[in-house]
């Protein structure tokens, strides 16, 4: 396994850009057709966000101050996602017929000059956006210290984005995504685990997840109430 540094991590990046050049407004069927997974992140997150909400309400005496501020983080990106323009971004990607590879993991791509992706089952109608957060998120969660801002803004650029692109995918890459799947376990008891185990897992949750990048500037985000 390579080390993944910033040049590392921006190579893969252009890599994944390449193949949505290639595969921008492809209709034709692929393993069976390709699904439509446009809008469909927002509103998962909205919806685990709401249980996530009622439950920590009823249960208070499990968790400490944290718990709080990583449900309000995880608030704050959604609204900061659909603040940058999100119909606009929805609309272009449909109007592009845009195609994510979806699990582009780095053994899933490969060449310099070709492309060559291993697993077509998770592609889909998308925004290119979540691509480049599926990726980079993966990186975060391992606690690889890169310049994600830096990246997505070489990624927006290769890909034609522009800055309604690097707020929306500032704001994903900093949604709590490990905190609410803990929340979400222990709530249908997809887990069995004790209390002890429960509070123990959502503390490390809180380091996958990491810091929120959106706080990183404050004039970036300026007009998002």
């Amino acid at each position: 396994m390579p080390r993944i540094n910033n040049i590392y991590a921006k190579d893969h990046l252009r890599l994944i850009s390449k193949f949505h050049i290639e595969a921008k407004e492809y209709k034709f069927p692929i393993n069976k057709g390709i699904k439509n997974n446009l809008g469909k992140t927002i509103e998962e997150y909205k919806v685990d966000i709401k249980k996530a909400g009622k439950y920590l309400e009823k249960n208070k005496e499990l968790l400490d101050k944290n718990a709080e501020i990583f449900l309000k983080r995880a608030e704050d990106c959604v609204k900061l996602a659909e603040k940058s323009h999100y119909i606009d971004l929805i609309k272009r990607s449909m109007t592009r017929s845009e195609i994510c590879i979806g699990n582009n993991i780095p053994l899933n791509t490969s060449g310099v000059n070709e492309i060559f992706v291993m697993n077509i089952e998770d592609c889909s109608y998308d925004l290119i956006e979540m691509d480049g957060i599926l990726y980079l998120s993966k990186l975060k969660r391992k606690g690889i210290k890169l310049n994600y801002k830096k990246l997505i803004k070489w990624y927006c650029q290769d890909e034609g984005l522009g800055l309604d692109s690097e707020k929306f995918m500032l704001a994903l890459l900093s949604y709590p995504r490990e905190f609410l799947k803990c929340i979400e376990r222990y709530r249908l008891n997809k887990r069995e685990w004790t209390e002890d185990e429960f509070i123990s897992n959502i503390e490390q949750s809180f380091k996958k997840d990491g810091i929120s990048l959106i706080g990183v500037s404050r004039s970036f985000i300026r007009g998002v109430k």
